[in-house]
């Protein structure tokens, strides 16, 4: 369906280029654009599906499991995918393209996509650790303390008093490594 809506879009407001270097300069400033408006998207529709009602009826399967993956990063209900990954997601580029008119060229919205799967799937659920331990993205704090990490880059939980992510471990072991080093 995303895909038939980006064909039926593009033939009027896709630019083409014929290389890579006849890309106008002043579209890659459109990304930037949409990751600030997609991070919002996201931060307050998962913090909407957080609510008592909704998170039963819409998220709670996405947090069946506590240490996230790539694998269940795609594991959610139909509406939570809908709302929280692909309409965050398309909705930046579809709303300067048809509603706003302005036009964007085939590789600025191919990196776009490309940039929201990998975030999401990789960085945002990715998993590192040795003995057993999880370690990982914000993401994963999220899922084992419920209340906490909304957004994908920490930008809003921080203003809104919900961040605790590896920031917040960073400055942990800062702290201790800066007091042993005192001793």
């Amino acid at each position: 369906l995303s895909a038939q809506i980006f064909v039926s879009t593009g033939k009027d407001y896709i630019q083409s280029v014929d290389t890579l270097t006849s890309l106008p300069w002043a579209q890659l400033a459109y990304p930037l654009c949409w990751v600030t408006v997609e991070e919002t998207l996201f931060y307050l529709i998962h913090k909407f599906f957080h609510r008592p009602g909704i998170y039963e009826k819409c998220h709670k399967m996405h947090h069946k499991f506590k240490t996230t993956s790539a694998w269940t990063s795609f594991y959610s209900h139909p509406f939570d995918q809908l709302f929280a990954i692909l309409w965050t997601a398309l909705g930046p580029p579809l709303f300067q393209l048809c509603v706003l008119k302005i036009p964007v060229c085939a590789p600025i919205v191919t990196l776009w996509l490309f940039g929201a799967i990998i975030t999401f799937t990789v960085s945002h659920h990715t998993v590192t650790g040795s003995g057993g331990h999880a370690e990982g993205s914000d993401h994963l704090e999220h899922h084992q303390k419920f209340n906490v990490n909304f957004g994908n880059f920490g930008y809003y939980d921080i203003m809104g008093g919900s961040y605790a992510g590896r920031m917040e471990q960073r400055e942990k072991k800062f702290n201790q490594n800066d007091t042993a080093n005192r001793i």
